[in-house]
Parts: structure tokens; C-alpha cells; sequence
């Protein structure tokens, strides 16, 4: 854009120049003040134009960064989510196996009863999420201040 306003001004400017030199009677030098005053305009047009293409340019970026803001907290919920129930799927993974496990119903341990390594994954998975949540608390994940 900005070679084609140079090309403007610099054809303006000749023409100008060729018409103040020729410029005898009053009729010329009324049409020499008329396209100076042409070329006024236009110069003024084009100052405004750059000054748009700035201004639309801040708007983009802008915009740019609130969708980036907007992915980011969005990436975070799923992340926690996602997160929280890595242990629930490690349960299901153990017992979901055609293999005896330690304390289950085949060789049952006596502390909780036929149940003892079911409670004990249980009590394990929510240590493991509750330290996760308090991970997430501690990093400003979850709290009211990151929803904003």
C-alpha cells in the first residue's frame, strides 16, 4: 500500500511542478491551487489509512491473546479432570485383570475383611487425588482468582 501512495504523491508532485511551470493565465493557476489542494486531501487520506491499519492490527493481537486465554482455561479444566481420574481407571485396570491379587476374594486378607486390597486402593486413590486437588489449589488451578 505503501508503494502505491508513493506512486500517487510522486505522479501528484510531478504534475505539480509541470503545472506551476506552465501555469500563464488564471484559469491555470486556479487548476495548479486546486490539485495542490487535491494533493492535500490525499495526503491526508493516506495518513488516516496507516493510522486504521495500526489501530486494526492492535485488534487483532488482542483478539489473538483472548482466544489464547480462552483455550488456555479450557485446557486446565480438562486437565484437572482428566487428572483426577487416573486413579479410578488404575482400579478398574487391576480389577478388570483375570488374575488373583493379593488380599482380594482368593487369598483374602483379614484386616478389612474379603475387601481389604479393594479399601486399600480405594483409601490409596483418594490420597492420590486429594493431593492432586491440593496440587492444583497450590498452582491457582481451581481457585476463584483464575476463573477471572
Amino acid at each position: 500500500m505503501e508503494i502505491m501512495t508513493k506512486d500517487i504523491q510522486k505522479f501528484l508532485d510531478e504534475k505539480d511542478i509541470h503545472r506551476q511551470q506552465e501555469a500563464r493565465s488564471n484559469s491555470v493557476n486556479d487548476l495548479v491551487l486546486f490539485f495542490s489542494d487535491v494533493k492535500d486531501h490525499i495526503g491526508k487520506v493516506i495518513e488516516a489509512l496507516d493510522s486504521s491499519d495500526k489501530t486494526i492490527a492492535i485488534y487483532q493481537d488482542t483478539n489473538f491473546m483472548l482466544s489464547n486465554d480462552k483455550t488456555n482455561r479450557a485446557l486446565t479444566v480438562l486437565t484437572i479432570m482428566f487428572t483426577l481420574t487416573i486413579p479410578i481407571t488404575v482400579i478398574s485396570a487391576i480389577y478388570g485383570m483375570n488374575v488373583k491379587i493379593p488380599g482380594g476374594n482368593e487369598v483374602p486378607w483379614k484386616l478389612f475383611g474379603p475387601y481389604t486390597t479393594f479399601i486399600l486402593l480405594l483409601m490409596g486413590s483418594a490420597i492420590a487425588s486429594l493431593v492432586m486437588l491440593w496440587f492444583f489449589y497450590h498452582f491457582g488451578w481451581i481457585t476463584a482468582k483464575s476463573r477471572k
